[in-house]
């Protein structure tokens, strides 16, 4: 108590010492507790349902890819359900979107709110019946789902919405329960509305919850709920009471074995992995702790430079305290006391750093939300509040930070000399001089780390402007995607193919439209589709064997639409698409890989060794249709038969303008409906793809560049404290100096060779952790070298100039000093 008093007082009675240090260490901890607040929330929080401790998200496990959570079948989940002893309840469920249509009975509301479109998409999970009896879901309205509601499929069409989407959507009409929405053209009662505090186990929040039974009708691909091999439904458990995990685990491979016996076809080779249960799934939670962990370590390094900032400040604030620390030892304290009395100090100014840290890290957390939050996606529902974790984080790094930094001045205190600092000698120069050696090792210590995080920050900004000027191999300019699900209206593969038909003679009659085309997928879209590639012959090399590549189905027109140049041979005709006939276009990536040096027009191939041979009658340049850091990938385009593609009715329209698109969507959209007016199809521009594979560069581009610039200000604050700390302990020596004929220049010159020096050891040193950096930045570059000479050398010359500014300013006063008064100074 005696110490905490003592180092209260102390810091009252040096508040610019003690203002600088907090704001120092808040900074760095702040934006520490920041990050880990965001890897709380994702990761660590229980879920806001009822005992989480006791659920557990199931997956099937292949036994060859062991740890890899999948997803389960409809008919293996009703088998685990039906079969297990260790569960009190086993729910599945799976994310859909449905267009959203008219409300029975709230015309007024409609008007007044503005018509709701078939555009509008409903956020949905499809549940089974014990969902919310497994999570402890209530309802603040109505009722949730009957048990009988789960039996028949398509027999009962009901919804709950959450509690969110109704204050939203509908201003909370409390008269909503029993009222009809229309979803995929077919009216489904509104039964309930939850609790607001039930958001289920997902970021976003769902808007509606919809009977698993009614797959047919809102996922109307084909009958899921009877196929066993279409793997497209989450599990999620209760555990009894009294049964741990590793028994749950136990008892469901036993029944994961039984049903490999039962269903050889298709679980021969499955298991089961139980997972404690957390917002995140499996696979995602996978990609996003190595991301996490990097990020942590990149503000660990800014924490690094503020404790090395406030340790050069406690090692001047220690240079005026030999005589104190003197005093002590000679009325018989002992160097352990005096460690004691010194850690407590810093401890308390960590204290107070970690307390602005946590302050401000309350602040800085939605700002970072911002950041981070993904384009075109809902908002997200994380718990920032607050927490034990976040509080013993806090604390932990507080009680770490004030180690460190007090161990720089303990350092230099317990080898305290009694009779020199009682006859204060250590205010003489020379002796003070040998002192400084640790205030230059902890600046070369930030200027190292600066430079890593400047070079991380240079890299993924250069990575942005790679990305922005990456050329994708297609015109993404003035280009309109639409899309509308015509299975969800009902069409079969016949009727769709008439509608296509139809549409594209109406669109290409609208003004300033260019051309028009279709295909399965969009490039650098969300989907994509491979197939196998079989030469003929028999002496076929094994890297030529089975080749995987990606696949597009194609209209005619689709090269025209999309700006891709034919290179050779001829595309697709319209009889050709139609007739689905066996020929394809191939690009160089995979005639190079196939028939390198040779002409690949007319050569053939096989998907399987029981399919009929296709013919290669056109080649195409390199593009980057899966994903836009990937070129030179083999692809290949077929032309698509909607006739003959019985279960996938739909297919995506790509409309080419000639000026700027959005002028061209009312037009777009008219067209469509005057060929049906039940259809509210989405259209969307093409160029959206590729800001959606930018935006995760965009965000960490900023985010390392918003760290690096704060690592520069603490770095540059420490060059000058000791610069400037420097300058004060030679006064004495550059009085003489300028007493023997130095000039102003040549004090000057000294001062800043003095800090260069540091500047180039610091670099030196940061120079290895800069290029393993790189290499881990590599996937993020989007073709960037690691080792581009812009960054490296845009960010060694500015760092080197801040560096040289931060050395300026006590280099300018120690070259006006008054030989005179230096000579009488202390």
């Amino acid at each position: 108590m005696n110490d905490l008093k003592f180092a209260f007082r102390q810091l009252l009675k040096h508040p610019g010492f003690t203002a600088v240090a907090v704001l120092t260490l808040a900074l760095g901890i702040g934006v520490n507790t920041a990050i880990f607040t965001l890897f709380n929330a994702l990761a660590l929080r229980p879920l806001p349902v009822k005992e989480p401790d006791r659920l557990v998200n199931v997956y099937r496990n292949m036994l060859d890819h062991p740890g890899v959570g999948n997803h389960l079948s409809y008919p293996e989940y009703a088998e685990y359900r039906d079969l297990n002893d260790v569960f009190s309840g086993l729910a599945a469920y799976v994310q859909t979107s449905i267009p959203l249509g008219q409300i029975s009975g709230s015309e007024a509301a409609q008007a007044e709110q503005g018509s709701i479109s078939g555009e509008e998409q409903l956020f949905a999970l499809l549940v089974s019946g014990d969902y919310f009896g497994v999570l402890g879901g209530r309802c603040a309205l109505g009722r949730l789902f009957l048990p009988e509601e789960d039996r028949t499929p398509g027999a009962h069409p009901v919804v709950v919405l959450s509690h969110q989407f109704w204050q939203r959507r509908f201003g909370s009409d409390p008269t909503l329960v029993g009222k009809t929405l229309t979803l995929y053209g077919r009216p489904f009662t509104v039964v309930g509305i939850t609790a607001p505090a039930f958001i289920g186990t997902l970021p976003v929040v769902p808007d509606a919850w919809i009977p698993s039974m009614m797959q047919g009708q809102v996922m109307p691909v084909t009958d899921l709920l009877h196929n066993r091999n279409s793997y497209f439904m989450d599990a999620i458990g209760r555990l009894k009471p009294g049964v741990t995990l590793a028994q749950a685990q136990v008892a469901m491979g036993v029944i994961a074995r039984q049903l490999a016996e039962a269903h050889p076809d298709s679980n021969r080779n499955a298991s089961v992995l139980l997972e404690p249960i957390s917002l995140l799934s499996l696979d995602v939670r996978k990609k996003i702790v190595p991301v996490a962990a990097l990020v942590m370590a990149v503000v660990a390094l800014v924490l690094l430079i503020a404790c090395a900032n406030v340790a050069n400040l406690s090692l001047a604030r220690a240079a005026s305290r030999n005589r104190e620390m003197g005093v002590r030892l000679a009325l018989g304290a002992t160097r352990k006391r005096i460690v004691r009395l010194l850690l407590t100090e810093s401890a308390l100014v960590a204290l107070a750093g970690g307390l602005s840290g946590l302050l401000l890290a309350s602040w800085l957390t939605p700002l970072l939300v911002i950041l981070i939050h993904p384009p075109n996606v809902e908002a997200l529902t994380f718990n920032f509040a607050p927490d034990v974790r976040i509080f013993g984080y806090t604390l932990g790094v507080s009680m770490a930070t004030g180690i460190i930094v007090g161990l720089a001045p303990v350092t230099q205190m317990v080898r305290v000399d009694v009779t020199s600092a009682l006859k204060d000698e250590g205010c003489t120069f020379g002796p003070r001089l040998s002192k400084s050696r640790l205030r230059n090792l902890l600046v070369i210590i930030q200027i190292s780390v600066c430079f890593v995080l400047l070079i991380g920050a240079g890299l993924l900004v250069r990575g942005l402007q790679q990305a922005h000027a990456t050329d994708p191999g297609f015109d993404l300019k003035h280009v309109l995607v639409v899309h509308e699900d015509l299975r969800a209206r009902g069409y079969d593969h016949v009727r769709a193919a008439e509608f296509y038909r139809s549409l594209r003679e109406r669109l290409q009659t609208l003004p300033g439209v260019r051309a028009v085309s279709l295909a399965a997928t969009v490039p650098l879209g969300n989907s994509l589709s491979y197939t196998s590639v079989n030469l003929e012959g028999d002496n076929i090399p094994p890297e030529k064997r089975n080749l995987v590549v990606g696949v597009n189905t194609i209209s005619s027109g689709y090269f025209e639409t999309l700006g891709i140049p034919l290179l050779r041979g001829r595309a697709f005709t319209d009889q050709e698409t139609e007739a689905g006939s066996r020929l394809a276009v191939i690009n160089e990536a995979l005639a190079n890989r196939l028939w390198p040096g040779e002409d690949p027009i007319g050569r053939r191939y096989r998907s399987s060794a029981s399919s009929p041979w296709t013919e290669v009658v056109g080649l195409v340049p390199n593009t980057r249709n899966a994903r836009l850091w990937e070129a030179n990938q083999p692809y290949l385009y077929l032309p698509r038969s909607p006739l003959l593609q019985t279960n996938k009715a739909n297919m995506e329209i790509f409309v080419r303008t000639e000026r700027d698109p959005k002028p061209v969507i009312a037009g777009v959209r008219a067209a469509i409906q005057a060929l049906d007016p039940n259809l509210r199809p989405r259209v969307d521009v093409l160029e959206q793809n590729l800001e959606r594979w930018i935006a995760p560069a965009r965000t960490g581009a900023l985010l390392s560049t918003v760290l690096g610039l704060l690592a520069l200000l603490l770095t540059s604050i420490g060059i000058y404290g000791v610069m400037a700390c420097a300058v004060s302990q030679r006064t004495r020596e550059i009085g003489v100096r300028m007493a023997l004929g130095a000039r102003q220049n040549d004090v000057l010159r000294l001062v800043l060779r003095q800090g260069l020096r540091l500047v180039r050891v610091g670099l030196a040193l940061g120079l290895g952790g800069a290029l393993a950096l790189g290499r881990v930045l590599s996937r993020f570059l989007f073709g960037l070298s690691p080792l581009d000479p812009f960054a490296f050398g845009g960010v060694t010359v500015f760092l080197i100039a801040v560096a040289m500014l931060a050395c300026f300013l006590p280099a300018r006063r120690a070259s006006q000093v008054d030989p005179m008064a230096a000579l009488r100074y202390e």
